[in-house]
């Protein structure tokens, strides 16, 4: 399993998958987002046997894809369609 994502390597990955300008966040140091906040689906692994079937960049390039699609206004239904084709046909 990958390690815990902090959410700003999160934000940073979906700026990055958006094509957008860098992102600057000036955090207070010792504030308690800091220490905090975190994504880790371990918990999920133990309770649910559940595994990765995406790599993290992946999952969040993804998730920024559908988003900016539905942002530009596209057939989301068509999108998603189209992109859970990608994800059962496509290399892992």
């Amino acid at each position: 399993p990958e390690p815990v994502t902090t959410v700003r390597e999160a934000t940073e990955m979906i700026v990055n998958a958006l094509g957008g300008k860098n992102w600057v966040h000036e955090p207070v140091p010792g504030s308690i987002e800091m220490r905090m906040l975190s994504l880790d689906a371990s918990a999920a692994r133990r309770a649910l046997g559940w595994s990765d079937r995406l790599s993290r960049s992946d999952a969040l390039g993804w998730t920024a894809r559908w988003y900016r699609a539905w942002l530009d206004g596209e057939d989301m239904a068509a999108f998603s369609v189209a992109q859970l084709d990608s994800f059962v046909s496509g290399p892992r």
